[in-house]
């Protein structure tokens, strides 16, 4: 072969990697825009269930508008009209997430909306699944709050990794494509 053949397949050579390239990192990108989308919608679900479960144990029957936000990717702010108990609202949580299979640790924080100021702040570890099922006897005394306009907080720490677990297959597909390419 003539030296401009050879420099002729080593550019397109050198397109197409780059161009697949370009290309795995394009759906590897969709893939965890869309990962991520289904888990913060799946989370928005379980929280606007925990209202209608604290609306519905209450007899309220208001109809609150959005009552979930999304304040950061991470961050859900949920408005509420009822006085809470931390217990209870950990376990409303925890029971919403694992119907959802939302497995994974959280923060959840109690507000009070009069005086902007956190009420009560909780970790709640990974294995919710076990912790749901044994009963605690650690139950902190009931707090007296009055119907002042309360809101709750979630914090997910862990949602990205949790994301790129989920995207174990794209990923390794992608590395094994480029591998077999070099």
């Amino acid at each position: 072969m003539s030296r401009s053949t050879i420099r002729i397949i080593i550019v397109l050579a050198t397109v197409l990697f780059i161009g697949l390239s370009a290309i795995q990192i394009f759906w590897v990108k969709k893939a965890y825009e869309i990962t991520q989308q289904q888990l913060e919608h799946e989370i928005e679900l379980a929280l606007i269930d925990v209202v209608k479960q604290i609306q519905q144990h209450s007899g309220d029957s208001t109809f609150l508008i959005d009552p979930v936000k999304m304040v950061e990717p991470k961050f859900y702010r949920v408005q509420i009209n009822e006085e809470l108990q931390p217990v209870y609202l950990e376990s409303m949580l925890k029971t919403e997430l694992l119907n959802r299979e939302l497995n994974f640790p959280f923060q959840y924080s109690i507000y009070n909306c009069f005086n902007d100021s956190v009420v009560f702040t909780k970790s709640v570890s990974e294995d919710m699944a076990q912790e749901a099922r044994s009963v605690n006897e650690d139950v902190p005394p009931p707090i007296d709050w009055d119907d002042d306009g309360h809101y709750f907080s979630v914090f997910f720490p862990t949602l990205n990794s949790v994301i790129f677990s989920q995207m174990s297959f794209w990923v390794i597909a992608s590395i094994v494509l480029l591998a077999v390419l070099v």
